[in-house]
């Protein structure tokens, strides 16, 4: 693999490992009541958007796959912090 390759892969990962983390956290301390959905949702469209990330083949599939992990822990956080 190239540099840059595995640069792409680093960079993947820290923003999944973070993104998870930030979840624990909100899930720990949310009392939304369906928190336990909230995030189970959220890990499967991180998951989705690293499957991506690892079989892509154009930028804009890379794009693509980081709008996906944003958009997951975005949208979760949101729904996590409503009940607060």
């Amino acid at each position: 693999m190239t540099k840059e390759v595995m640069c792409e892969f680093e960079r993947m990962r820290i923003v999944t490992e973070t993104g998870r983390q930030t979840l624990e956290w909100l899930y720990n301390h949310s009392k939304h009541p369906q928190r336990r959905q909230i995030a189970k949702k959220a890990l499967e469209e991180i998951d989705s958007g690293l499957e991506l990330h690892n079989s892509a083949d154009t930028s804009s599939q890379l794009a693509l796959s980081y709008a996906i992990v944003f958009m997951a822990i975005g949208t979760a956080g949101k729904e996590l912090q409503e009940a607060q």
